[in-house]
């Protein structure tokens, strides 16, 4: 990569547009992927999350209740199961919150088809705003290649693929930090509350920033602290207002039911559970490793205490820059939550863009570049070795293990980012 002017607080090497040779090899591999998922062979296949969320919103829109899994499963089988249907559909359960149901119930007046596609050019323009608001935090100029690698990376090409929402929380993600950053944190957190529309990933992520956006701002830990308390009054009445406007909108027993479809999903994902296997898939916080054992919560907390060590280490070495300007600590506790979500699938972690860009702001040491190569061909060419070269009955283990070397790699790179002693000149 060519290094470009830096801005204020990072690194003089950035992103360019004219890469070096193997960096544009990566580029080449990751694009061809990306757009084979999307050429006829998938097309039996594609969309299967915003399936779910149509069918949510045709049923909430004819009085039914999505939040209960026979009628949503049912619901399913009549739009993508008639007599007669080669490919089966498989059903998948909602629990999204009931704000997100009334808008769904609105938007479904269209073909499943035309809902797939109206779908796919929000999440591709709310992707690639949260990115360039991630790309704004660190004032970089030179951003072709880093849009490029994001375009085409497996989790935003799987997200537009699947219909998931995650392109959007990675706009609420990098705009609410953007606000933090330039000091207007009650506004900020406003933002961040709008990544409780999936809670099980997003809140924790707007927690992290809520935690570490400030450092990146203020050299004093008044003003940090002040900015923490001001961003979370924000974001607490944000989740209050989503909320009653879910209630408004749906009725107070929506909240309700909505519980209870998110605790069973929770369920879901616990040793012994019938659909177990089948939810793991795709899994990429590290307690996927251990949910097979124990529950979700214990996964996380065991999770938890063997990675204390390395979060410990970061914030010791970081006591001699306490009044120092740093976007490490955002880019460790964005990488923290990720690795601790037990909820966490390939297409959520859009949500690592703004660590991964800056380790990619650092000289690149052995750490960082494996982890960009990783990141960048890696859940593509393990799709090769899964499909052509593994026996049957390993995908599901090979697709939880490349989540979780994802987002480990990703927590030790931004560990050592911190660790590190900041370039000379850097801010």
């Amino acid at each position: 990569m060519t290094s470009s002017e830096p801005g204020p607080a990072t690194h003089p090497r950035t992103f360019g547009w004219v890469p070096g040779l193997g960096t544009a090899v990566w580029l080449c591999i990751a694009v061809v992927f990306a757009a084979y998922l999307f050429t006829p062979v998938w097309w039996s296949e594609i969309g299967p999350d915003a399936k779910d969320l149509y069918a949510a919103g045709v049923l909430s829109a004819a009085g039914g209740d999505p939040y209960q899994i026979a009628q949503q499963g049912a619901e399913e089988d009549r739009l993508y199961n008639p007599p007669g249907t080669i490919t089966r559909y498989r059903e998948i359960p909602y629990g999204y919150p009931p704000v997100v149901t009334a808008a769904l119930s609105l938007g479904t007046h269209v073909s499943e088809p035309a809902f797939y596609v109206v779908s796919l050019g929000l999440l591709l323009g709310t992707g690639l705003v949260g990115f360039e608001f991630c790309l704004s935090i660190l004032k970089w100029r030179g951003r072709w290649l880093a849009r490029a690698f994001f375009l085409a990376s497996a989790p935003m090409a799987l997200d537009l693929f699947i219909g998931n929402p995650s392109a959007l929380l990675l706009l609420f993600c990098g705009a609410g930090a953007w606000l933090l950053v330039s000091g207007r944190p009650v506004l900020g957190g406003l933002v961040l509350s709008g990544m409780a529309l999936k809670p099980q990933v997003g809140l924790p992520i707007a927690v992290a920033v809520i935690a570490t956006a400030p450092w990146a701002a203020a050299a004093s830990n008044r003003l940090r602290l002040w900015a923490i308390l001001a961003a979370t009054v924000g974001m607490v009445a944000g989740v209050a207002g989503l909320a009653a406007l879910g209630a408004a909108l749906e009725g107070p027993a929506s909240l309700g039911r909505w519980s209870v479809a998110a605790r069973e999903y929770g369920n879901a994902l616990g040793p012994g559970a019938p659909g177990s296997a089948f939810a793991q898939t795709g899994l990429a916080g590290l307690p996927a490793l251990l949910m097979g054992r124990f529950s979700a919560p214990l996964a996380a907390v065991i999770t938890a205490v063997v990675v204390a060590p390395a979060i410990g280490f970061a914030l010791w070495r970081l006591r001699d820059r306490i009044d120092t300007p740093s976007f490490g600590p955002m880019a460790v506790g964005i990488a923290v939550a990720l690795a601790l979500s037990p909820y966490l699938h390939l297409n959520d972690l859009v949500l690592a863009a703004l660590p991964l860009l800056l380790i990619a702001s650092q000289r690149l040491n052995p750490m960082r570049r494996g982890t960009l190569f990783v990141w960048a061909v890696g859940p593509y060419l393990l799709l090769v070795v899964l499909t052509i070269l593994s026996p049957p009955g390993v995908a599901g283990f090979g697709q939880v293990g490349i989540g979780v070397v994802l987002t480990g790699l990703l927590l030790l790179s931004a560990v050592q980012a911190v660790v590190a002693p900041p370039p000379p000149g850097n801010a």
